[in-house]
Order: structure tokens, then sequence, then C-alpha cells
């Protein structure tokens, strides 16, 4: 923040304060015995400040100053209805595990879901002697032998398998809390798509730097998760968001799993799944947003 310069009447700072928001340029204004002075929150905008401020001091009663205000007026109310819009709804932590906090499952959301259950009921919640737990792993051996063969399914099923009734807990909730709000918003093929991108993408590189023997559904939900983050932050009025303190617990959970393989010198969390997924998911929300800008 620097200095643009002084008035000495507060009814003339104001006006150009009004004047320079309608120029894109925005500005405190300080009250310094009497002085007003006026700063600018831009650094890079200081110049073009200034020079508007020496066309105020030399005709302060043009009528483009009142047209400025007028339009710094209308600026201000639709940033106040962005800001109303993103508070209703961007979720804070005390709503992230709720369930129903999206309004329930939507179409695409629920059959995912329902795949999990699926899944885990026929797998065992992927007990070692289980018959169908081979059929969803991304390949059984190190060279990927069923993929060469055709078995193009296995690029995706990984993120049915789960091992263990708090692994699939803990994803479940996360899809129902994310997918419906994110479904509601861009519609259910969308979803199907991205899906499907973060799932080959996240389940790959899990693969390709530590093994095919991985399951479970946190690689494309940190894809949502990183997607909604940065939609939040970047098109609040999008209506898909996810607080900061939610990104940072999931952010520190998959950091918590890295440091555990750093340590041990094993992996007991699928990392490369969670840091490829939040990439993708991140990624997606800036390109799109990017093409609005």
């Amino acid at each position: 923040m620097r200095e643009i310069g002084v008035l000495d009447n507060v009814q003339q700072a104001d006006l150009l304060a009004d004047f320079l928001l309608s120029k894109g340029i925005k500005c405190h204004i300080d009250n310094d015995n009497s002085r007003y002075v006026l700063w600018a929150l831009d650094d890079d905008l200081v110049a073009t400040a200034r020079a508007h401020l020496a066309a105020f001091r030399q005709n302060p009663g043009s009528s483009i100053y009142v047209e400025g205000a007028r339009s710094a007026r209308q600026i201000r109310s639709q940033e106040l209805a962005r800001r109303k819009e993103y508070r209703k709804n961007v979720k804070d932590i005390r709503s992230t595990w709720v369930l129903t906090a999206s309004g329930g499952p939507t179409v695409v959301s629920g059959l995912l879901l329902a795949a999990c259950i699926i899944a885990g009921i026929f797998t065992g919640l992927g007990a070692n002697d289980n018959s169908v737990v081979p059929w969803l792993l991304f390949s059984t051996d190190m060279n990927w032998t069923e993929l060469k063969e055709g078995e193009l399914w296995r690029l995706v099923t990984p993120i049915f398998l789960h091992f263990g009734l708090m692994h699939i807990v803990f994803n479940a909730m996360w899809l129902m809390d994310l997918g419906p709000m994110i479904e509601r918003r861009k519609g259910a093929l969308w979803l199907v798509g991205f899906v499907l991108i973060t799932a080959v993408a996240s389940n790959f590189a899990q693969a390709y730097f530590v093994s095919p023997a991985f399951g479970g559904f946190s690689g494309v939900n940190y894809g949502l998760i990183g997607y909604a983050w940065i939609m939040g932050r970047r098109a609040p009025g999008s209506g898909i968001g996810l607080s900061n303190v939610a990104a940072g617990l999931a952010i520190a959970w998959g950091l918590l799993g890295i440091a555990g393989e750093l340590v041990h010198h094993e992996s007991w969390m699928a990392n490369w799944a969670h840091g490829v997924g939040f990439a993708v998911g991140c990624f997606w929300a800036w390109a799109e947003t990017e093409k609005s800008r």
C-alpha cells in the first residue's frame, strides 16, 4: 500500500476514492489531523492514481467524478452480493463432516457411493483371502500384466476398493460432502468425466511410483478437494467452495502420510494418488476460472 496524495476536504477525498474505484483502483483514506491521505492498495496502480489526483485538483466539480461515484456504488453493491453468495455456499469446518450438508446425494455421487459400498461388501473390505479383490486392483503384479492384456477397467476400479471400515467411511464422508455440491452446479456428466480423469491419473501415479496393490476413493476425493478449494478462492460466486480450514486439514493429512513414508520407509497411505488427485483438481479449477478472466 502506497500513498497517492492528500486532500483537505473529506467530501472530495470520498469523491475521488469513488472515482478511482470506478477505474479499478481500490484505495483507503486516513484522517491525519483533518488532512485526508489516500492510499492505493495496489502498488502497481499508484502512478495512475496520482495522475487522476492531479486532474481532480484541476477540476473537482467535473461531472465525471459524479458518474464515478455512481459506478462505485454499483461496484460495492455487486461486491456485497458476491460476498453474501460466497458465505452462503462455502462450507466451514463444522459442516465439512456432515453427510447431508450439500442437501443429500445426487445421482452420480450416490452411484459412486453405492459402488464403493457394494465393492466393500463383496471384497470383505479388502480381505487378503477374498477372490474379488484381485479383479479390482490396478494390477496383480509389477509388470501390469492384466492391463497389457486389455483389462482397462483396472485404470479406474481401485477407487472402489477399500481396506477397513474407517477407510471407506472417511472417503464416503468427503464424497458425499463435495460430490453433490459440485454435481448440482456442474452437472452429472461433468462429474463423471472429472472422476474418470482424476481416477486414472491418481491411480496411474500410485501404481507407477509405488505399487499396483492399493485401493480407495481418496485420490478422487483429493481431486474434489483441490477443485472446490480453488473454485472457492478464484470464483466465489460459482457456488462451489471449501473453507481454508477444511482444505488445510486435508493437506495436513496428506503431509502426515508423506512424513510416515519418509520416517518408516514404507507407504501406509496412497500418497502419490493423493498428491496427483489434488494437483489435477487444483489445475482444473484454475484452468476453468482463468478462461473467464
